[in-house]
């Protein structure tokens, strides 16, 4: 283990992971420190990344399961809500192990 570090970054979900990237990019040294003992499992949820932020978030194209135009809101089985917010939908354990 290094003496020091130029970040320490607490969990490695999407926020985390995302922080911690550039900065080792950028030679810094990172620790990402993460209860669990394997990164994204078990899989939760926040697939869904709006494009106005999916240039932000670093993730492969094999982490990409669908792209969408809209998003649906319903609650007990009716559709209240329809919202024009394209984006994408991550497979969440690609994207984590990436």
């Amino acid at each position: 283990m290094r003496d020091y570090w130029d970040a320490i970054v607490i969990g490695a979900g999407p926020a985390g992971a995302s922080a911690a990237l550039p900065l080792a990019g950028a030679g810094r040294r990172v620790l990402i420190i993460e209860r669990r003992q394997r990164v994204g499992l078990p899989v939760q949820c926040a697939e869904y990344i709006p494009l106005v932020l999916a240039g932000e978030v670093q993730a492969p194209e094999a982490a990409v399961a669908q792209r969408v135009d809209a998003l649906h809101t319903f609650i007990e089985g009716r559709r209240i809500a329809e919202s024009a917010w394209p984006g994408v939908i991550l497979n969440r354990a690609a994207f984590d192990a990436h």
